[in-house]
Parts: structure tokens; sequence; C-alpha cells
């Protein structure tokens, strides 16, 4: 990464998300995966694995974005428009960087 004077990767200051629609080869929409894959100087924590069930896709969007937007990110998205219904950031995945 050209801007870090630490010689850090770029992946540091990158977020990569990727879902899925379906959740097994019959494409059942239970149990969908989704990975969320660097960022960890946007405060991403590296190296984990959570099973949070049937919940909507929004709420991997809304974890990611905390990256980008901090703690609070759909405050700061209220004209957007998107289903925010009981979305909220998956807990455990970021941690507001130092």
């Amino acid at each position: 990464d050209p801007l870090d004077p630490a010689g850090g990767s770029l992946l540091d200051r990158t977020v990569i998300t990727a879902v899925s629609e379906v959740g097994n080869p019959s494409h059942d929409r239970n149990d969908a995966s989704a990975l969320i894959i660097g960022g960890s100087k946007l405060g991403m924590q590296p190296g984990g694995f959570q099973n949070v069930g049937n919940t909507h896709h929004n709420r991997v969007w809304a974890t990611a974005a905390q990256a980008f937007l901090g703690a609070d990110p759909i405050s700061k998205l209220p004209d957007e428009v998107f289903y925010k219904n009981g979305v909220t950031p998956i807990p455990g995945i970021w941690a507001s960087p130092a």
C-alpha cells in the first residue's frame, strides 16, 4: 500500500464483501453464506466465523459499512432506500480502529 508508511497491504484498507442468495445446492434461501474480507486497518476483525442464522443480507452490508461510516452506519444513511427494519450490524465483526 503506497499510503501506508509501515508497508501494510492494500487489503488492510479495502473491504470486500461476497454474498450468496442460496444456502445449498437445492437453491434453498435459508443459511446463505456471506464473506467480509480485508479492512483490518478500518476496524474489521480478521479470522472469525459466525453463524448468525437466517438473517437479512442487509445486515452484512451494514456491518461492512461500519468500516467507512463508523459505529452507527444506518443513522448516516437516512435517505437511502433499502430494507431497514431490524437491520443492525452483526456484532463482533467490526471494532473502532485505534
